[in-house]
């Protein structure tokens, strides 16, 4: 079977490309199991903020990130 863009609901192991709405900064990241982290390198864990945070919603979706000022909106893109 070949992974195809908007395959389902973001969960770990899933390849997402979001948008951030404020900037417009688009970003790839690879969810990713705990102690297995490496953001530097787009390894989130579902732990993490962003990775919590786009667990579960699928491409084309708007996701709601609470930050300490504020929040943040990530447009999901791409979901692998």
């Amino acid at each position: 079977m070949t992974a195809t863009a908007n395959a389902g609901p973001v969960h770990i192991g899933s390849t997402v490309t979001y948008t951030e709405s404020a900037t417009g900064d688009r970003r790839t990241v690879y969810i990713v199991a705990s102690g297995e982290s490496d953001p530097m390198h787009g390894l989130l864990t579902e732990d993490s903020p962003v990775g919590h945070a786009l667990l579960g919603h699928r491409t084309g979706e708007l996701v709601r990130l609470r930050v300490p000022r504020g929040e943040r909106h990530l447009r999901i893109d791409k979901v692998l």
